[in-house]
């Protein structure tokens, strides 16, 4: 597991420019834009119905390689790789969002940028819920059987609809596929055996069942644990599908951009907003575009292109160890 594996990174390449996407649209539903609601509700439950469960799966992983550290070098590299990010970004998002705010979706305020200590902004949950996994983990794992644990994260994903803490709830509603993931590790080597789970029959039985569990979370109105057991479900098996693509992508050797922007999801996922909302502001306030494909096409190319900008900038100037939190 010490080397990259292609496949992994034109997931979370695939995955980034859904969370971009997803982004786009939910900030055009929050203005003034004319678009359908019917077209947005589909579009947004669909997508979020697996794309951040992708990435704490595709981050479970890799988790099993933390215990080979003491847990003192753990927690430096995680506050290093996930908490300095999250500050520096959140600060200046945040900072950017009020000073902003005649013209945004956001309702930051100065108390708000400083209580992310336990309250984040914006996007920036998923690094603060991931820290907070890898340690928790951590700590578990050493004790536990890898199976008692996913059996747990099952329950914690049941009771989360009854949680009102924020990042409790996030935590409880993800830690089963970050789980997930390191159970698959555990099992099964990613390089020599996970093709024998990626069969054609099983996309299409996976994509089938994908189709009608939304189908079913869009169109009917169901009890919390059972709407618990369809989304969860749901959210696999749409994992499963972006795995299979990027998998045959990878084998072929095809669309590397796609790879570079797994390597860079990071730094897309801090930067995003940025360009996304900036996008909207400059075509809708300022040109009066309002073209509801233009705004999701140049918001969502937009998104991804200025932080891969911004990293190539800060990495020829030597800032991204300030502004990333790595060396190269």
């Amino acid at each position: 597991m010490s080397d990259r594996i292609d496949w992994v990174d034109y997931s979370k390449g695939l995955g980034i420019i859904l969370v971009v996407y997803g982004h786009v649209m939910r900030g055009l539903i929050s203005s003034d834009v004319d678009l359908s609601r019917s077209a947005f509700l589909i579009s947004d439950k669909i997508i979020y119905s697996f794309h951040m469960p992708l990435f704490f799966f595709l981050s479970g992983l890799f988790v099993e390689k933390s215990l080979q550290k003491d847990f003192k070098s753990s927690l430096i590299s995680k506050l290093k790789i996930l908490i300095y990010p999250y500050i520096i970004w959140s600060v200046l998002q945040g900072c950017l969002n009020i000073f902003l705010s005649s013209y945004t979706n956001n309702s930051t305020n100065w108390l708000g940028l400083l209580k992310i200590a336990y309250e984040p902004i914006g996007q920036f949950w998923f690094l603060y819920v991931l820290f907070f996994m890898f340690l928790i983990y951590q700590a578990v794992r050493r004790h536990l059987n890898i199976l008692y644990i996913w059996i747990l994260s099952i329950i914690l994903y049941i009771l989360s609809p009854y949680i009102d803490v924020f990042v409790i709830k996030k935590f409880a509603a993800n830690i089963v596929f970050f789980i997930s993931g390191s159970f698959l590790v555990s099992n099964i080597d990613l390089k020599a055996d996970f093709q024998k789970i990626l069969d054609h029959k099983y996309l299409i039985l996976s994509t089938i069942g994908f189709i009608v569990l939304n189908y079913l979370l869009i169109s009917s109105s169901l009890s919390t644990v059972y709407k618990s057991l369809i989304s969860i479900t749901a959210a696999f098996l749409g994992i499963y599908i972006v795995i299979y693509f990027s998998n045959k992508i990878a084998n072929i050797n095809k669309a590397n951009f796609i790879k570079k922007l797994g390597e860079l999801s990071l730094t897309i996922y801090l930067l995003h907003i940025f360009a996304t909302s900036g996008s909207r502001i400059v075509l809708y306030k300022f040109f009066h575009v309002e073209d509801i494909f233009i705004h999701i096409a140049l918001g969502t190319l937009f998104g991804v292109i200025f932080p891969v900008c911004v990293f190539m900038a800060s990495n020829k100037l030597n800032l991204n160890n300030f502004l990333f939190g790595v060396k190269k």
